[in-house]
């Protein structure tokens, strides 16, 4: 072979070996550039998850301090419920003292006289089960023993009786229980795989026509929520995050340590704005708009700056 061809040849072949070489570092470069970015957005993750959980330290540590002054009730173990009957209103249960507030949506306090001793005159067969209260939420015309009527309001009540998961189906216009269910065999069974993790339910959207959407809403105690569609009875099992509830993932994350219960307040029909108040420890709450499906008021706020007499002891 002349000297030529080979001296070409061996151009091309070292052009080869120099290109395989170029391309074999740049990916290396870049495989340890993403690597490193991964590594830095994990540790920005982990900062500000502290960061959060720090911020979240300290305003309960000055709540806490800010209340010293003053005896108050420390809100643990207790249910919130809505009541749509007359004059909307909200009855928040504890039950270490098997006792119950009432408190006026319209005036915004607790009414004189609260808290009440649960017993058979003020809550009928029930009482005997408030103790073992899990959670509770109210539903109009669409579900019940008077589905039918057009202003039926329905309390329903979960709670476990010994072992068995019930359900207590409370008429608030006739301010009576009328009927206690296995949840295994009521129209609530769907619930069922899901009762030991359900914080809190509300009525996220109802209908106005009888063919409208109707929807139920579940914060779980493990960061995620349950989607209820009423027509379909089908659930649906999604993350809490800034796209399924805007501005309340962060706080999900601590959902089984943090969060107590919730109680939906509706406001004026067609006027005014829906709102869930998720409650949390250390006496502090969140508020959240459901119409506008939105965190209010910047994060945490102070339940005693804002439920006039439900820490009072």
């Amino acid at each position: 072979m002349p000297n030529a061809m080979i001296d070409e040849q061996r151009g091309v072949f070292l052009k080869q070996r120099t290109n395989l070489l170029f391309q074999f570092s740049f990916k290396q470069k870049h495989s340890t550039t993403v690597n490193n970015l991964k590594k830095q957005h994990k540790i920005c993750s982990t900062q500000q998850q502290i960061l959060r959980t720090t911020k979240l330290a300290l305003f309960k540590k000055k709540t806490i301090k800010n209340q010293n002054e003053k005896t108050m009730f420390e809100l643990k173990n207790f249910v919130a419920v809505d009541w749509r009957s007359g004059k909307d209103r909200c009855y928040f249960f504890f039950k270490d003292t098997n006792t119950y507030s009432k408190y006026n949506n319209s005036e915004d306090r607790v009414t004189p006289g609260h808290p009440k001793e649960i017993t058979q005159n003020n809550w009928g067969d029930f009482h005997e089960h408030a103790k073992n209260l899990r959670f509770g939420f109210s539903a109009d015309r669409i579900v019940g023993s008077n589905r039918f009527e057009w202003d039926a309001d329905i309390l329903w009540l979960f709670y476990y009786d010994k072992q068995t998961p019930m359900v207590c189906e409370y008429d608030q216009d006739k301010d009576k229980p009328v009927s206690f269910t296995p949840v295994s065999k009521s129209i609530w069974s769907m619930l069922l795989p899901y009762f030991d993790n359900i914080i809190a339910g509300t009525f996220w959207e109802r209908p106005l026509r009888a063919t409208g959407k109707t929807i139920f809403r579940f914060i779980l105690n493990n960061g995620k929520y349950l989607h209820l569609d009423w027509h379909s009875k089908k659930v649906i099992i999604d993350d809490i995050n800034d796209t399924t509830w805007p501005g309340l993932g962060p706080y999900a994350t601590y959902a089984d340590d943090q969060f107590i219960t919730a109680v939906q307040i509706d406001g004026d029909f067609l006027v005014s704005d829906s709102y869930l108040y998720i409650f949390m420890t250390g006496n502090l709450y969140l508020k959240y708009n459901i119409s506008k499906t939105r965190l209010e008021g910047g994060g945490v706020r102070n339940v005693g700056d804002h439920w006039s007499g439900l820490l009072d002891a």
